[in-house]
């Protein structure tokens, strides 16, 4: 398996064939609601309802480790036509799956939970994570960029509820106004040693520590580039 980072915004025909890509090796989806949710946010899990498998109280997901005491809801939904289809009419680009506007977090997986696509959408990252034969079909989607990051072990852990995170290779923090979590984002710019001894399953995903900002969703629009 190899580590990918996706590069540039992921908006209109990159986002449509992201979305095509992922419907031809995942299963499932989910996204996250970690902050008191807004309307336009409980519209769009009303809308995605009838795809939905669970739902789920966690503290970390694909990308993503709250700081201590906080927990957040992980919605599953099942990969068909229907609900690719609903996700490109909600949003035209993957990092709009961003509080305040949305569910945070699109993320993708195999059938056996394995992760297939990670994103950190407040830090406009995402990455894939592809075996071989994965990364050759990919070539049919042209519009999707991607910069190698390196090879990691092949064993994964299955579910983001599972994810490990004692063996995550320690970032420095960045100067983030959030506070109090690691800048993923620069994981992924940074070339991955291949098969690191300290990147074993699941140790490239939950780096990126949050907490909840103290501001309200009306204060925070306008900060969403940081690099």
């Amino acid at each position: 398996m190899t580590l990918f980072r996706i590069v540039g915004d992921v908006e209109g025909s990159s986002y449509t064939e992201l979305l095509r890509f992922m419907s031809l090796h995942a299963a499932t989806f989910s996204l996250t609601v970690w902050h008191k949710p807004t309307r336009s946010m409980l519209d769009a899990i009303d809308q995605l309802r009838p795809y939905e498998n669970e739902v789920r109280e966690v503290t970390e997901w694909p990308g993503t480790r709250l700081m201590p005491g906080r927990t957040a809801q992980l919605h599953v939904y099942r990969v068909d036509a229907a609900s690719i289809a609903e996700l490109k009419r909600i949003a035209t680009g993957l990092f709009n799956w961003r509080n305040y506007a949305l569910p945070d977090d699109l993320c993708f997986y195999r059938a056996d939970g394995t992760v297939l696509l990670e994103t950190i959408a407040s830090e406009d990252a995402a990455a894939l994570h592809l075996s071989e034969q994965e990364l050759s079909d990919l070539a049919m989607f042209p519009a999707i960029s991607v910069r190698i990051v390196g090879p990691y072990a092949t064993e994964r852990t299955r579910t983001p509820l599972r994810c490990r995170t004692s063996s995550v290779p320690q970032i420095p923090m960045g100067d983030d106004p959030e506070g109090g979590r690691v800048r993923s984002s620069d994981r992924f710019r940074a070339r991955a040693n291949p098969v690191h001894p300290r990147t074993p399953a699941g140790a490239l995903s939950c780096v990126n520590i949050r907490r909840e900002r103290r501001e309200s969703p009306a204060s925070a629009g306008g900060d969403r580039r940081r690099h």
